[in-house]
């Protein structure tokens, strides 16, 4: 994927080799490792769409940006992992979370599991006379526990400052912690070494807002729910044009460039992005993603260890750059990137994924398989997964494996044009004579 500003952030699935698909960032041996590592084990956390209580969809925008804004200042706070909100989104479609009501602390444990998170930051908002009200709640997942519930209003033209607000009650929920005795679980103050503590340039590097322009924010948020490219361009031109110094903006009409193959545009808005805000994150990641795209393997190189320097935490960019070196064939190098994508967020599907393929390249079968497993189990709709588990499975001499998951890839796959399509068909037709 995001003190930085992470706005949004591509998860790509790349082509790297005829027949193979393989997705965004990694670490290898010294090569990989963290500059700096806290004290304590970063805890990961995500935050969820915020639902509007008003049926208005005017202000469905306030709920996208919130969460957004949320989950950008929360990563600039060293002892968190935050998911990205790509992640989040991607597993709410392929989990047939969709129209479960997500702002209930015991629907939204339950996205929390299946995104290998500690914590849940989930909220309402309702829009009245040109004020907000928001209701946010900080959930332990395992326990489903509410360790903290807070409720602000503020005026409309001030929610900058109250999102600021929402992010400090977020952070300051690590000052409980959950107990089980005997069978019931209770929040109870955490240890001085379990909370978090910023310094004052900490702080305020994590209360930076990407714009304090509404017009330009309310443009933003409205575009990070447009279903179309350009849609989304046409939103993100007006955010641009009530603020040109937004580099949220500019970062994410890329990621609106890329989805249309627009790579050179795209790597222009990463640009101008990255002049705008030096430590950019995400917007180095992204424009590493077209530099992959346009085969250019050293910037792409280059643009995901920048990633990595600037966030030691960020498992993308240890999957992305896992992506270059399987591209340029140096395969135990690609695996270990995984494996410390992995290592840092548990339940990243598309890591997974990606360091079977790499298992599988060095003839290591059976451990692609437990990997394709896995990321099945994590996005069981990802239909190349299937693909890649039904081959593995075959020169595993496992037939009856193979033609199941040759079967629910053809289930899922919607391009019927792939090359891969027609090869699964083959491979079935041969197994199922057997």
């Amino acid at each position: 994927m995001h003190h930085q500003i992470r706005a949004a952030a591509i998860l790509m699935t790349w082509l790297v080799a005829p027949g193979l698909a393989i997705g965004a960032a990694a670490q290898t041996s010294s090569a990989t490792r963290p500059a700096t590592q806290s004290a304590r084990k970063p805890a990961m956390i995500a935050v969820l769409t915020f639902k509007n209580l008003k049926a208005d969809k005017q202000t469905d925008w306030v709920g996208e940006g919130a969460a957004e804004t949320l989950t950008t200042q929360l990563t600039g706070v060293p002892q968190l992992i935050v998911i990205e909100r790509t992640q989040v989104k991607q597993v709410l479609d392929e989990q047939d979370f969709q129209k479960t009501d997500v702002a209930n602390p015991d629907s939204a444990v339950e996205v929390g599991k299946v995104l290998g998170a500690e914590r849940i930051v989930i909220g309402t908002f309702a829009s009245e006379g040109g004020s907000i009200l928001f209701n946010v709640r900080v959930v332990d997942v395992k326990t489903a526990v509410v360790l903290s519930a807070v409720s602000l209003t503020g005026r409309s033209s001030q929610i900058f400052e109250t999102l600021s607000k929402l992010t400090d009650a977020v952070i300051e929920s690590f000052d409980k912690k959950v107990v089980v005795v005997g069978s019931k679980a209770t929040a109870v103050a955490a240890p001085r070494s379990e909370r978090i503590v910023l310094t004052d340039a900490q702080r305020t590097a994590v209360r930076k807002q990407g714009t304090t322009n509404l017009t330009a924010y309310s443009a933003f948020s409205k575009a990070l729910a447009a279903k179309s490219p350009d849609e989304r361009i046409r939103l993100y031109d007006q955010a641009i044009k009530a603020d040109p110094k937004y580099a949220w903006a500019y970062n994410n009409r890329g990621n609106a460039y890329l989805d249309k193959g627009l790579l050179d545009r795209a790597v222009q808005d990463y640009d101008r992005a990255i002049r705008l805000q030096s430590d950019y994150t995400l917007a180095y990641r992204n424009r590493g993603t077209c530099y992959y795209r346009k085969r250019d393997y050293s910037r792409a190189l280059r643009d995901a260890e920048t990633a990595i320097r600037l966030d030691p935490k960020y498992s993308p960019a240890y999957n992305d750059r896992g992506v270059v070196y399987f591209r340029t064939g140096k395969t135990d190098w690609a695996i270990a990137n995984f494996s410390k994508a992995i290592e840092l967020q548990a339940n990243f599907g598309l890591a997974y994924r990606n360091r079977g393929l790499g298992y599988a390249k060095k003839g290591l079968f059976q451990q692609a398989v437990q990997d394709y497993d896995t990321a099945i189990l994590l996005s069981p709709r990802e239909a190349v997964t299937h693909y890649h588990k039904a081959v593995a499975c075959e020169r595993l001499n496992r037939r009856v494996e193979a033609a199941s998951a040759y079967r629910r890839y053809l289930a899922l796959e919607r391009n019927t044009k792939d090359s891969k399509v027609r090869k699964a068909r083959q491979q079935l037709s041969i197994l199922e004579r057997r």
